[in-house]
């Protein structure tokens, strides 16, 4: 009776080590994939990191400009001064 006991302990912890290991390998290739996810996500941050520099650089932002016929000043319009000009008396 006692063989029988033993035999089925050591049988259960077989199956529960056959387990464990499944278990362990399905995590691996879930860290895996996930990994090469991550290393497709960076590349493609990096790419639009790059187009996005290019976009606001200063000169492609005054020639963009420039094409919008945008006619960018430093001075304000004559009713926006105007306006100020009366909430500072105020």
């Amino acid at each position: 009776m006692r063989i029988a006991a033993i035999i089925l302990a050591l049988a259960a912890v077989a199956v529960s080590k056959v387990h464990l290991r499944r278990a362990e390998t399905r995590a691996n290739h879930e860290i895996h994939r996930l990994q090469l996810r991550q290393i497709t996500l960076r590349r493609t941050l990096y790419d639009q990191q790059v187009i996005l520099g290019g976009l606001t650089a200063p000169m492609q932002v005054r020639r963009r400009a420039e094409l919008m016929d945008a006619r960018l000043t430093d001075q304000l319009p004559v009713e926006r001064e105007m306006a100020w000009d009366r909430q500072a008396r105020r």
